[in-house]
Formats: C-alpha cells, structure tokens, sequence
C-alpha cells in the first residue's frame, strides 16, 4: 500500500531496535529478531551478542536503580514492594540461581533486578550471575 520495504528497514535499523528492546524487557524483541536471523535476514552472530550484552546491560541499569533509588521507586511501585519480603528472602537463600532466573520470573522481569538492588546483593555477584542469566536468556529466546 505504501512501498515499504520491510527488509530493508529490519536491515537497516534491526539491531539497533534490538538493543534499545534488549536494555527494557525484550522477549519480543528477541523472539522476532531471532526469527529474523534464522531467515537469513539479520545476522544471528550479532543478533545473539547483542542480546547478551544488552540484555545483561539492562538489568544492571535497573540493578543500580534499586540500590540508589530503590525506596522511592518503591512508595512509586506497592506492588513491587509487596514482592520484595518474599524475593529478599529467595536472594539471601540462593543468590546465584535467583539473579539467573529473575529474567524468566513473570511479574519480576522488571521489577526483580530492582529489587535485588535494593536487597544489598553484592554488585559483583549480581552482575556475574546477572552474565549467565543473560546468556541462557538470549540463547532460549533466539534459539
């Protein structure tokens, strides 16, 4: 109707929606932009290290929300801080596999890295554990 080539724009600014859809919470994002590497459309190389990178990046943004701002985000979220009592118990419990699997948590995609952030996690650990989530994510979600 219009002349639009969908290619050409998914060419031209693929990765880059991929990433900005990557720093916020990107399932869908990645799901079309891996659909778009397996038909040869976006190269899948830099489709999967994007994701990573900016995936991972993304958490750690909200990581560091929480540990800064993390009461006012809280007064500004009560379904958040609701949530928080039962995720600082999971984080202080098993912090390694709760920063992994927060990113699949529905309800705490967003919320969770905040969270951990203003659970007073150390931010090494998180942003290691934060790494692997990170990885499994775009792999499953590309894949």
């Amino acid at each position: 109707m219009f002349g639009i080539d969908i290619a050409a724009l998914l060419a031209q600014y693929g990765l880059l929606v991929l990433a900005i859809g990557c720093l916020l919470e990107g399932e869908t994002v990645l799901v079309l932009a891996g659909l778009a590497a397996h038909q040869g459309m976006l190269p899948l190389p830099q489709v999967f290290v994007i994701a990573v990178v900016f995936g991972w990046l993304g958490d750690q943004i909200f990581f560091w929300l929480g540990r800064w701002k993390g009461d006012a985000i809280l007064l500004r979220f009560p379904s958040w801080a609701k949530q928080k009592p039962r995720l600082d118990r999971w984080i202080h419990k098993y912090h390694a596999p709760v920063v992994v699997m927060v990113r699949f948590m529905y309800g705490l995609r967003a919320a969770g890295p905040v969270l951990i952030g203003h659970s007073g996690l150390c931010p090494w650990k998180f942003a290691f554990y934060n790494a692997i989530g990170a990885l499994i994510w775009a792999t499953i979600f590309i894949a």
